[in-house]
């Protein structure tokens, strides 16, 4: 059945015997994107564990510095910094999945929007020969959208949580260093003083790196906008 043109799905240019066949350029279309599609699904697990691994050993290794820095009786103030270098290390860490993640979130999304408009062109093509075929149909252009990512939003959500929870982390043990080292001999704040301040540190890092992911991400990691192929004159 022809559902391209009123020539069978065949195009001819100029006097030159040329003939396209549309429909295997449909199929092959929706044959690649869903490929893409299955390649970006798993190279978000495998990046997921990945970080996940990646996320375990850093703190394991941080636990192991903090623990030794107090079996010091806490004098080693450059094991500190260490720590706190590695939990901002972690931070960016953190944005960088966060980015790849979002990335190919819109990637697969991008090529399964593309299968569904296939779809939907040959649902409306044969809509006056099947009219009881979309109800074959159980995901459709208008409702694929909730069936999209919920996976991929918490890989996004714990990135930016870890990340957010490491930069508040690291403010909190500068603060411990500069008051309990550097500012020492200075310091006349009493340990609820001193307290209060670490959990304002650690909570407004906290705040401000989770806000910051994404409007970094909008600003310099987003993907560019596939602009659109006007054909040749």
């Amino acid at each position: 059945m022809d559902i391209l043109s009123d020539d069978g799905g065949k195009a001819r240019h100029g006097d030159q015997a040329t003939e396209l066949a549309a429909e295997s350029i449909l199929l092959e279309e929706f044959r690649h994107n869903n490929t893409l599609m299955y390649q970006h699904r798993e190279s978000i697990n495998s990046l997921f564990s990945f970080y996940l691994t990646l996320v375990s050993v850093i703190v394991s290794g941080v636990g192991v510095a903090a623990y030794a820095y107090q079996q010091n009786n806490e004098a080693n103030g450059n094991l500190l910094l260490a720590i706190a270098g590695v939990l901002i290390m972690l931070a960016i860490l953190s944005f960088a999945f966060y980015t790849l993640f979002r990335n190919l979130r819109q990637a697969y999304q991008d090529s399964l929007a593309a299968m569904e408009q296939i779809k939907e062109f040959y649902l409306t093509a044969f809509m006056k020969q099947m009219p009881q075929l979309p109800q074959a149909f159980f995901w459709r252009q208008n409702t694929r959208r909730h069936a999209l990512g919920g996976d991929s939003r918490v890989m996004n959500w714990t990135t930016r949580l870890v990340g957010s929870y490491s930069f508040g982390q690291a403010l909190w043990i500068v603060l411990i260093f500069l008051l309990d080292h550097v500012l020492k001999p200075y310091n006349q704040l009493q340990d609820v003083q001193e307290t209060l301040i670490k959990i304002g540190a650690a909570a407004g890092g906290f705040v401000v790196a989770f806000v910051v992911y994404p409007l970094l991400y909008r600003a310099f990691a987003r993907p560019p906008q596939v602009q659109e192929f006007e054909g040749v004159d």
